[in-house]
């Protein structure tokens, strides 16, 4: 992520920053280890589907990359850039048969 900060301050001014240009970074759940999700349980990912605290704790512990995000490219940049990041995948896992398919997931 500091390597990417750094190319984005060579190649915004600070003005752009705040004011038009958006760093977009996708990050997918679905392909980090420990943020897996599967139907068929611990065997395949962190956590199973129909267990709702399991669901909880992951996804917690999992959302805590985006302050990380922000936390380098202020400091790599200073305050105020403009940041965007989606996940655009609803899968929970990247092998679609093992992914969480119950309503309470999505």
């Amino acid at each position: 992520m500091k390597i990417l900060a750094a190319w984005w301050r060579g190649a915004t001014s600070p003005k752009e920053r705040s004011d038009w240009a958006i760093l977009d970074v996708h990050h997918y759940h679905a392909w980090e280890p420990q943020c897996q999700g599967a139907q068929d349980g611990h065997a395949m990912a962190n956590y199973t589907c129909a267990i709702s605290e399991e669901r909880r704790d992951a996804l917690q512990r999992c959302s805590s990359w985006a302050t990380i995000f922000r936390q380098t490219v202020d400091e790599e940049c200073g305050k105020g850039a403009q940041l965007m990041s989606g996940e655009m995948s609803a899968s929970t896992h990247h092998r679609v048969r093992h992914a969480c398919n119950d309503v309470t997931t999505l």
